[in-house]
């Protein structure tokens, strides 16, 4: 007789797998991301949207929201079923109450030798010559210093937890000032204009604005972070077997089947300019990442800092 249950729970839970795989999910597919700057990058999306709506047989919306902040909120009110974030961003879902059905399935794989493709540049003005960056706990409360945006990876994330292995726990109480320039480009001009006497900004708008400005550079670079992973591709679980499938199938060759379609979101982050494909990847795609760039404790206290917007 124990046998006949057992036996029964197992048949029940085989057909409920078999139901999840080849029912077909019957609401519009929601593709979603973030916007950064003036770009809500929905223009970006379309052409992938229009290869998932080929591969998976839905109709699929595209969707921007204001902030990462926004986007993770649309998450916990299971509005969105696939989403682009920011590696910040995936470690605030990560610690967000009513995201737990959202997980990553790809993203963006770097070029065979890619370098500085997404990193933390920390800028002075071209004159400052005498400060070091592993000494700046000593001077912090004369600093002026401008982070990017909250959402930011590069821009707010991984300085803050850099500064935290240097002594600089809490950026807000240790520096003279913290400010959010709101973009890469505005937190260097914050410094060049002599609003600011530090920031930290990604790499690649760093190395733009000198290649622009050349000699007549106004500031310099005081210090540069080892390399970013890119944030990943999540979807909701909600979503049948078959359609995830479609889904992670449709991402691993879209730079073979459709090569504008994949430069259409590529160039939606600036960041994944030196990238060729996606790939895909599990949770644990990130663990490396966190146990170099800082302690355990440091990583969860600027977590929590943010965590909510």
């Amino acid at each position: 007789m124990l046998k006949l249950k057992f036996f029964l729970l197992f048949l029940s839970f085989a057909q409920l797998a078999i139901a999840r795989q080849f029912t077909s999910d019957s609401k519009t597919l929601v593709l979603a991301t973030y916007q950064y700057a003036d770009n809500p990058r929905v223009e970006n999306l379309k052409p992938l949207a229009e290869r998932l709506k080929n591969s998976t047989g839905l109709e699929v919306l595209v969707k921007s929201y204001p902030t990462v902040f926004a986007l993770i909120e649309a998450m916990q009110k299971k509005a969105v079923d696939v989403a682009l974030i920011s590696t910040f961003g995936y470690f605030l879902m990560e610690g967000s109450i009513g995201t737990s059905h959202m997980r990553p399935v790809a993203t963006f794989k770097m070029a065979t030798g890619a370098i500085n493709s997404y990193k933390t540049a920390f800028v002075v003005p071209a004159g400052e010559t005498s400060l070091n960056f592993n000494q700046i706990s000593e001077t912090a409360s004369n600093l002026r210093m401008a982070f990017v945006a909250k959402g930011s990876t590069s821009g707010n994330l991984v300085p803050r937890l850099l500064f935290s292995g240097i002594g600089i726990q809490d950026a807000e109480k240790q520096f003279k000032t913290v400010e959010y320039a709101g973009t890469h480009r505005a937190a260097i001009e914050q410094v060049a204009s002599g609003n600011a006497d530090l920031a930290a900004m990604g790499s690649v708008s760093f190395e733009e604005y000198q290649k622009k400005s050349g000699n007549e550079s106004k500031v310099r670079l005081l210090q540069m972070s080892d390399e970013i992973p890119l944030g990943p591709v999540v979807v909701s679980e909600a979503l049948s077997l078959s359609t995830i499938d479609a889904i992670e199938t449709e991402l691993i060759h879209l730079h073979l089947k459709s090569p504008a379609a994949f430069l259409s979101v590529r160039n939606a982050w600036s960041e994944a300019m030196q990238s060729t494909q996606f790939v895909l990847i599990k949770s644990h795609f990130y663990d490396d990442f966190k146990a170099k760039i800082g302690s355990a404790s440091d990583f969860l206290r600027v977590l929590r800092q943010f965590v909510g917007g």
